[in-house]
């Protein structure tokens, strides 16, 4: 008759290198799967998502290194 209990167990530990204000849950198309975006103090955007195949982390990995070429640090020499 009492309220159901609910466990937490801690599966993965992520450091994003500032401090977490905002998550959400979304979904990026209808095939896709949930994914968690995080916003920090700083301004950083992050997304946490699991792949469902080889090709969509080969497709990320790409992603990231171009973002990386095109976008200049704030501060040079900072990253």
């Amino acid at each position: 008759p009492g309220d159901p209990c609910y466990f937490l167990r801690e599966l993965a530990r992520l450091h994003v290198g500032d401090q977490v204000v905002g998550i959400t849950r979304a979904k990026f198309s209808p095939e896709s799967l949930d994914a968690v975006v995080y916003f920090t103090r700083a301004g950083a955007v992050g997304l946490i998502t699991p792949f469902q195949s080889h090709k969509q982390a080969e497709l990320m990995h790409k992603l990231e290194a171009r973002l990386r070429l095109s976008a200049s640090p704030l501060l040079h020499g900072h990253q």
